[in-house]
């Protein structure tokens, strides 16, 4: 079906010679390519032959390259930000992704060219020279995959080298959840309810109530300064989580519909509110509970710099183990210490917007159990089966006795 023939020729007084593979596609069209070594022309011609009898051929003139492709795929991105179909924070992920890690590395190659074993060191060189943490550098290979899915909709490949890729390269180890322990939680709290010397007071209320909300409730950054005056109940003492804010201060509805729901406040918070919305009433246009003197929404980093750091440090926890607890990892403390204390996980999953409660059981039980509080809650479970007979210390150290001179005879 395809055959190699070898082609000399003389340009400006130089000889030349190349090898060329001749071929008709399945369509019965002419086809041909130039290659410099037998060996690749050989390979070609042989992949050519497989990819015909398979009806999976497509010729490079009817193909993209991935640069050209990934311009008509971001294109569709923005398009579905601004139907609402994805959000902003996304469109932005993509954009960044493609410009920084994927153009970079395979941009000038041919669709039909790239192979699993191009997309693999892609990958690990995302990770060795662009010294991408593995995590990151696997959110890379999503996006890469979703454009290859955009191209063989149009036909311009036939099949997805990053699947295979994925499969070679496994998933990265699940990151380690960061969560304070119960002193640190209280020394945070503390900190954050006791005014620093020389600090403003709107800023140091501000940073309470999000420390509180956050530690007490279990709501996330974007949760507690997404939140609205009209989703602020303080006769109930509830508020409705029905946005949150993203990275480029976009407002929007959470990500599922679990995450729309109500919390329940304790009096304290419900006080700090009702202080702080009588002292600094929002002049937010979008209603914002928490937002700048000028009624602009909060930036994460801003917080992060001029609040959460200078508070870790106050503390007495700030850059413990090299680096910094995150604001999240309160959420993180306020979910175990729920679970803790024996709260119904369908209660927990609840408060906590999870669509289901294998994510809180999955996430945090492992958390708050340890091995003496099984080995508690067993003994419990078992006396109940009991009828309630209580098993004697005594009774248990003659057996374990017993045991252990049995096992040595």
């Amino acid at each position: 079906m395809a055959n190699v023939s070898k082609r000399r020729w003389t340009y400006k007084g130089v000889d030349k010679e190349a090898w060329i593979v001749r071929y008709r596609d399945m369509k019965g069209t002419y086809r041909q390519k130039t290659f410099d070594k037998k060996k690749d022309a050989d390979r070609f011609r042989t992949k050519v032959e497989t990819e015909i009898e398979n009806g999976t051929h497509i010729p490079a003139a009817d193909s993209r390259t991935v640069d050209a492709a990934s311009k008509l795929f971001l294109e569709e991105i923005e398009h579905k930000v601004s139907i609402g179909a994805l959000r902003p924070s996304t469109g932005k992920n993509y954009q960044h992704a493609f410009a920084n890690a994927i153009l970079p590395g395979l941009g000038g190659k041919l669709l039909i060219d790239v192979q699993p074993l191009d997309v693999e060191r892609w990958y690990r060189d995302l990770i060795k020279a662009s010294n991408l943490h593995p995590r990151t550098a696997h959110r890379r290979l999503w996006f890469l995959k979703a454009m290859f899915r955009f191209a063989i909709r149009r036909k311009w490949m036939r099949e997805n080298p990053v699947l295979d890729a994925m499969e070679a390269i496994g998933r990265p180890k699940e990151a380690k959840i960061e969560i304070f322990a119960l002193e640190d939680v209280r020394a945070v709290i503390q900190c954050a309810n006791n005014r620093p010397y020389r600090a403003h007071d709107r800023a140091f209320q501000m940073a309470r109530l999000a420390v509180n909300l956050a530690a007490f409730c279990g709501l996330r950054w974007g949760e507690i300064f997404g939140l609205t005056l009209a989703n602020v109940d303080l006769q109930r003492q509830t508020i409705r989580v029905a946005h949150t804010i993203d990275g480029l201060g976009n407002l929007q509805e959470p990500k599922t519909a679990a995450g729309n729901r109500t919390v329940p406040l304790p009096d304290h918070i419900a006080l700090q509110l009702t202080e702080w919305l009588a002292t600094y009433p929002t002049a937010s246009t979008r209603g914002l509970v928490f937002a700048t003197k000028n009624g602009q929404n909060m930036w994460a980093g801003n917080f992060r710099d001029q609040q959460w750091v200078p508070l870790l440090k106050r503390a007495g926890i700030a850059d413990r183990n090299g680096s910094n607890l995150h604001f999240h990892a309160l959420r993180h403390f306020a979910v175990s210490w729920m679970i803790e204390n024996s709260w119904p996980i369908t209660d927990v999953a609840a408060i906590v917007g999870h669509a289901n409660v294998s994510i809180t059981l999955k996430t945090y039980a492992h958390v708050v159990k340890g091995r003496q509080q099984s080995a508690e809650a067993m003994q419990s479970l078992a006396q109940k089966l009991l009828m309630g007979a209580p098993v004697a210390q005594q009774q248990i150290a003659h057996v374990a006795r017993a045991s252990h001179e049995t096992l040595n005879h």
